[in-house]
């Protein structure tokens, strides 16, 4: 069976870099210098590592789905 979800990371040239599969639908993303921050439908927050897409904490459970991400520009709130 192939993977319903998906995060890949390509350079600025397109090459492929990396790429993991996700198990949930991702409906909000925001980037910093060093990580991913993914919303999800089914309610929950993600923080990968923005060069091996690893997960950097455990995923955030959410009240509600996620529809919109952004990280302070001191980068100490999403």
């Amino acid at each position: 069976l192939q993977d319903r979800f998906g995060l890949h990371l390509y350079s600025v040239n397109g090459k492929h870099l990396s790429s993991v599969p996700l198990d949930e639908e991702v409906t909000a993303m925001c980037l910093t210098e060093d990580f991913v921050v993914l919303g999800t439908m089914q309610c929950e927050l993600e923080i990968r590592d923005l060069q091996s897409l690893r997960a950097a904490v455990p995923p955030v459970p959410m009240r509600v789905p996620v529809h919109s991400v952004s990280v302070t520009k001191e980068k100490s709130h999403i």
